[in-house]
């Protein structure tokens, strides 16, 4: 980001918010963030730049919804989609009793998995893809749907949805 600072001011503050891909982070590394500060256009004889060392922390209890899937994304009246949820562990922890609801409601949509478990990130075992299948009602309205996943975790705590869209046309 580029952060411009009055001429008549001597100094300026200002918040820098960074957003860092979880599933990038290893804690184990070490990250640096590096701050440069010229005029512009004079880069080469008027820049002062320094570092400063961040300590960036995974969170404990993190799961994610990687991708939801549906097949076909265009239905019809009394077709079958089948839909598949992937999700992944970002956080440090196991995970124990999570579960994936898919809902809609006006397709009278709503169906949730058994309890699985999950390993934390640094698992091979820190994701799992679940499928769920369900009929298009033959009153189905032809316009598009928001399917929402739901993952719950953390003892039922915490929680994190995500949609996809379901056409329906042809009824």
């Amino acid at each position: 980001d580029v952060v411009e600072i009055r001429k008549d001011g001597k100094s300026e503050e200002f918040n820098l918010e960074l957003t860092i891909p979880t599933e990038d982070i290893d804690e184990d590394d070490e990250y640096i963030l590096y701050i440069k500060a010229y005029e512009d256009g004079e880069e080469d004889n008027n820049c002062v730049e320094d570092s400063l060392g961040i300590d960036i922390q995974r969170a404990k209890d993190s799961v994610d919804i990687k991708s939801i899937i549906l097949l076909p994304s265009t239905a019809k009246c009394g077709e079958t989609v089948e839909a598949s949820v992937d999700v992944e562990n970002l956080g440090t922890k196991d995970q124990d009793e999570i579960t994936i609801r898919l809902l809609e409601s006006t397709l009278k949509l709503d169906q949730i998995t058994d309890p699985f478990d999950l390993e934390d990130y640094s698992s091979n075992d820190n994701d799992a893809v679940k499928r769920f299948t369900f009929e298009i009602p033959a009153d189905a309205a032809e316009k598009s749907y928001s399917i929402e996943a739901i993952v719950t975790y953390k003892d039922g705590d915490k929680t994190n949805s995500q949609f996809a869209a379901l056409k329906i046309e042809g009824c």
